[in-house]
C-alpha cells in the first residue's frame, strides 16, 4: 500500500511540471552571451522571470528585439514573440541601432548553460 502511495505522489509531482515550471527552473532571470568576435561584442539574450526577453545582436549595427518567450520541453525549443518596435525605431534618425522581429525564429536549449540561436551558441556566464 505504501509503495502505491509513493508512486502516486511521485507521478503527481512529475506530471504537474509544466513548461512554465521548467522555464522558471532553467531560464528565468538568466543571461546568455555568444563569444566576442574580433570587431564586435558578442550577442546577448536576457530571459526574465515574467516571460519577457531582450535580444541584442552586435554587428555593423546593433540589432535589438524585445518581447515574450515560451519554452517547450518536449522538443527543447524556445519560441519568441517580438513586440512592435518603439516609435524611435519606425523612423530612425540614425541607423546604428535597428529593431529586428525574431517572432518566427526558435532557439534550442542544449543544456542549462547553452542555447543555440541561428547557428550561434550562447553560454550562460
Amino acid at each position: 500500500m505504501k509503495r502505491h502511495f509513493f508512486f502516486f505522489i511521485f507521478s503527481a509531482l512529475v506530471g504537474s511540471c509544466s513548461s512554465k515550471t521548467y522555464r522558471s527552473l532553467v531560464l528565468n532571470d538568466k543571461v546568455y552571451e555568444s563569444k566576442k568576435g574580433p570587431l564586435y561584442n558578442g550577442n546577448k539574450f536576457s530571459f526574465n522571470s515574467d516571460g519577457t526577453f531582450i535580444y541584442i545582436g552586435q554587428g555593423p549595427s546593433v540589432f535589438l528585439s524585445k518581447g515574450t518567450w515560451q519554452y517547450n520541453p518536449s522538443n527543447k525549443e524556445i519560441s519568441f514573440t517580438s513586440k512592435p518596435p518603439d516609435e524611435k525605431f519606425i523612423n530612425p534618425i540614425t541607423i546604428d541601432t535597428l529593431w529586428v522581429d525574431i517572432s518566427k525564429k526558435k532557439a534550442m536549449l542544449i543544456s542549462k548553460r547553452k542555447i543555440v540561436f541561428e547557428n550561434i551558441s550562447y553560454f550562460q556566464y
